[in-house]
This record gives C-alpha cells, sequence and structure tokens, in this order.
C-alpha cells in the first residue's frame, strides 16, 4: 500500500481529517505526526514516517506561517523528504510569505471545490513504491477539465476558452523561476491563460506565465 507524509499544522485539523479519510478511502495510506503522541525526541517518528512514504504532501495555510514552532518542523520535515516527490497545496488567492526551498511539484487549490479534493485523491491513489508520484500525468488517466483550477489530472492540456480573447487554459506545466538566485523548477497545476500570475513557492515572487512558455 501507498504511504503519504502529511506535513501540516495542528490547527489545520479539518484539512487533516479530510485528507486522511479520503486516501484511506482509495488504499494509500496516511502517516500523521502528532506531537502529542510520537516517540521522543520528535524527529524520529518524523524520520522513520519519512523513511516508510512514497512522498510528502504539505498543506501551506496561514496557520503555518503564523507559528515559529510549525516554521520549523515543516522545515525539517521537507528537508527530510528530499529525496522524494514533494507535492505543495496553497489556497488560490490566499498565499503567504513562506519561502520553501525544495518541492517537486505546486498546486492552488480551491478549497470549496468538491473537483479539487478529488483530484487530489486520485493524484495520490496512484501513488506507489513503484511509480513516480508524478505519474498520473499520463494520458490514460486524462480526465475532463473541472472548475476554474481545471483539472490536476490532466498533463499539458489546452481548452478553449473564448476566441476573441486567444487564451488556452494550460492545466499543469512544467515551471522555472526566472529570478536570479532561485531557479527552483517544479511541475505547477492551475488553470493557466496569458498573464497569470503565481509566486514562486521557493522565492516567493511573482511569475507571470506567458502563453509563449508553455
Amino acid at each position: 500500500m501507498a504511504k503519504v507524509f502529511i506535513s501540516h499544522s495542528s490547527k489545520d485539523t479539518d484539512i487533516v481529517k479530510q485528507i486522511t479519510y479520503h486516501l484511506k478511502l482509495v488504499q494509500v495510506e496516511p502517516l500523521v505526526a502528532e506531537f502529542e503522541s510520537v516517540e521522543r525526541p520528535p524527529y524520529r517518528t518524523i524520520d522513520r514516517m519519512l523513511q516508510e512514504s512514497d512522498a510528502l504532501f504539505f498543506f501551506l495555510t496561514p496557520n503555518v506561517a503564523d507559528s515559529a514552532h510549525t516554521r520549523s518542523w515543516v522545515d525539517y520535515e521537507v528537508s527530510a523528504a528530499q529525496k522524494k516527490p514533494v507535492y505543495v497545496f496553497e489556497q488560490l488567492n490566499r498565499q503567504v510569505v513562506f519561502p520553501i526551498p525544495f518541492l517537486t511539484h505546486y498546486f492552488l487549490y480551491d478549497p470549496s471545490r468538491k473537483e479539487d479534493w478529488d483530484k487530489l485523491f486520485e493524484i495520490a491513489k496512484l501513488a506507489s513504491p513503484s511509480v513516480e508520484l508524478g505519474a498520473f500525468v499520463a494520458g490514460g488517466i486524462l480526465g475532463a477539465p473541472f472548475g476554474p483550477l481545471g483539472s490536476l489530472i490532466g498533463g499539458a492540456v489546452a481548452t478553449s476558452m473564448a476566441r476573441h480573447q486567444r487564451e488556452s487554459a494550460i492545466f499543469s506545466q512544467d515551471i522555472t523561476c526566472p529570478y536570479a538566485g532561485c531557479g527552483i523548477s517544479f511541475k505547477f497545476y492551475s488553470q493557466l491563460y496569458e498573464g497569470f500570475q503565481f509566486p514562486c513557492p521557493t522565492c516567493r515572487k511573482n511569475i507571470v506565465w506567458r502563453l509563449r512558455d508553455s
């Protein structure tokens, strides 16, 4: 059974409960380190869970950024997982100032949309020790676009928009931050259109996406 380590703030209990419940439904074991119940020192439990996991899912919320304690432990978890896929999920239009030095995938999601959660769970379902978690981009599991964010499972897919605007919606795209001193590369998931702006998850500077970048 695939295992996913969940990195989060202890204040985001609603997110964690929803994630863990649905991951189990798709036969993915969520690994959650709650400091009240882990062995001492806590890093031993975290290290063991990360070794057992196939990927790390990090839910970046204001609660993470607001706590120095949480920031330190999240930094440790992400750093310790560098040999595994690191997925960062952040709420659309609610980005926080929290640089993430290492990641492989970045998704801006709308927590009010069931479709967004469904796609997240579909990603986790496809995790296995023998298949890199990003394999969900394979065309066989393409699926239809959904909502304003597009689909997590789409690869580089274009949908028609208003013809007079001549814009294309891309649902996943390989991005390399253009700023000097950063240069992080990651797979980005959102609805990309001409002029769409989003923060680089590492340097947190705005990136403007252009159709020619696809």
